[in-house]
């Protein structure tokens, strides 16, 4: 398994462009870059439909439109280390 971690939704393009295999998970927050991360996650989805989004903002709130819920976790700032450890497992544990 690889990690890559991005700046931004442009750097995180380059990224993914550059990947040959799937994406399993993103974790970003869905608020950042005026609504730019929640469409590069819907993009993403499209092109690989067993992607799981672990959403990261500053404060609580809903579910990004155009994912399934259940392939998708909202985790608001701040939060224990512990917490996103068990919402990363659940998430690519999870069967659909």
């Amino acid at each position: 398994m690889e990690i890559i971690a991005c700046g931004g939704c442009s750097t995180a393009a380059v990224q993914i462009k550059r990947l040959k295999g799937a994406i399993h998970l993103l974790i970003a927050d869905p608020t950042a870059e005026d609504g730019e991360v929640a469409r590069l996650a819907r993009r993403l989805h499209r092109a690989q439909q067993g992607l799981r989004v672990l959403g990261i903002p500053n404060i609580a709130g809903e579910p990004m439109a155009g994912l399934p819920i259940k392939r998708q976790v909202q985790l608001p700032k701040p939060f224990a280390l512990s917490s996103l450890l068990f919402e990363v497992r659940s998430l690519l544990d999870a069967k659909d």
